[in-house]
This record gives C-alpha cells, sequence and structure tokens, in this order.
C-alpha cells in the first residue's frame, strides 16, 4: 500500500497584537502557577506528551448491526481509516495511535 500525503491546511499566523497577548497571559498564568508551587513548564511539558488513542469505528459516519449506512467520503477500507487517522494525527500532533 502506497500512503500520500495529503496537504494539510496551513493557519495564517496571528498577528503580532494577538502573540503579545497571549504571551503575556502565559507568562501571567506561569506567575500564578509558580505561587502555587507548580511549573508551568511541566504543565506544558505533560500536555506535550498527551495521546489520544483513535479508535477505528471514529473514522465513519458507522451504522449499526442492521447494517452500513457511510456518508460521502467515509473510508471504506482499513487501509482508508489508517489515512485518516494519519491525517488526524497530522493536524493534531496527538493521535499516534489508532
Amino acid at each position: 500500500m502506497t500512503i500520500v500525503s495529503p496537504r494539510v491546511p496551513q493557519v495564517d499566523p496571528a498577528p503580532a497584537s494577538i502573540l503579545r497577548n497571549h504571551e503575556h497571559d502565559f507568562a501571567s498564568l506561569a506567575e500564578r502557577l509558580d505561587r502555587r508551587g507548580q511549573r508551568a513548564d511541566a504543565i506544558v511539558d505533560a500536555v506535550r506528551r498527551f495521546e489520544v488513542a483513535v479508535p477505528s469505528w471514529a473514522l465513519g459516519t458507522g451504522g449499526t448491526r442492521f447494517g452500513r449506512f457511510p456518508g460521502p467520503g467515509e473510508p471504506r477500507t482499513l487501509g482508508e481509516k489508517i489515512e485518516d487517522a494519519a491525517m488526524v494525527h497530522r493536524l493534531t500532533g496527538g493521535t499516534p495511535r489508532v
């Protein structure tokens, strides 16, 4: 099976003012956490390591015990489901397993 890497939509960069506000808000939160004896960088690291396993049934519109009711673009094969799961991971970075 050949896996084709589809084009991933790019997100426009945020304006500088939004980035400055985010940095200010994060610094404020880090200061509050520090007063409680918690480290913001440790929390960020924990979030980076967080992973969610995508169940294969989540990649289709589904069906019941009486039959399947596929929607347009729904994966039809295991290979197509794996490709869809890979795309979810490319977009989120948090779903490395199926």
